[in-house]
């Protein structure tokens, strides 16, 4: 289980063990994070324009899980290049000193900044479940907590906020489990040097386990 291995991980490797990676998560997050909210947000109200008031009021998780869609869709441009590093500093925390330096080095390695982008299809089909799930269950959640009465009178609006991500963060990370172990497993080198199809990592997590690897954590 995860405490099992955070105490393993700890005993082993000691305090700084647990910060690896931290750099590629921090910067890609913070800018893919950026472009997911503000982009979904700005598509929200362009709907309202294309597809009229009554359709966005009669199915706003619909519109909410299509525009966090796109938005996801677009934010991997910047956050790919900085998962690949993320995982390659994980597997291997001699991969590189800095994040600069690791960067460097895959793109070297996948020979140019497009080889970045070989792992996109499987990142997609981790991070877009996920955030997309994740904003719509947010929006349809709070509302509905909102529009209730008990709710209203009974949580707080930071209690309420804080609820409705929570709700929304449990049925993002069911959703995008499968996939996330899938791009991790694509992103792990064989003893050739080469890497799984999104297809073949799939397929080997059926095979040998690990589908729900790390899924309390």
């Amino acid at each position: 289980g995860p405490i099992v291995a955070a105490s393993t991980i700890f005993k082993e490797e000691g305090i700084g063990a647990f910060a690896t990676g931290l750099g590629p998560t921090a910067a890609g997050y913070f800018l893919g994070g950026s472009i997911a909210f503000g982009v979904t947000e700005i598509l929200k109200r362009l709907s309202i324009s294309v597809l009229g008031p009554q359709f966005v009021l009669n199915n706003p998780f619909l519109i909410v899980l299509g525009c966090g869609a796109i938005a996801v869709s677009l934010c991997q441009l910047v956050l790919t290049p900085f998962e690949v590093a993320r995982i390659r500093l994980v597997d291997d925390s001699s991969f590189a000193p800095s994040l600069p330096k690791a960067l460097a080095r895959l793109a070297l390695e996948e020979g140019g900044v497009l080889g970045f982008y070989k792992g996109t299809p499987a990142l997609l089909v981790k991070e877009v479940p996920f955030h997309a799930t994740k904003f719509a269950v947010f929006d349809t959640v709070s509302s509905f907590l909102k529009a209730s009465a008990f709710f209203a009178d009974f949580l707080s609006p930071v209690a309420l906020t804080v609820t409705s991500g929570i709700l929304a963060g449990v049925a993002a990370v069911f959703i995008s489990q499968p996939a996330d172990a899938t791009f991790t497993r694509c992103q792990q080198p064989l003893e050739d040097g080469g890497k799984l199809s999104p297809v073949g990592a799939f397929s080997d997590l059926l095979e040998n386990g690990g589908i729900w690897a790390g899924f309390g954590s």
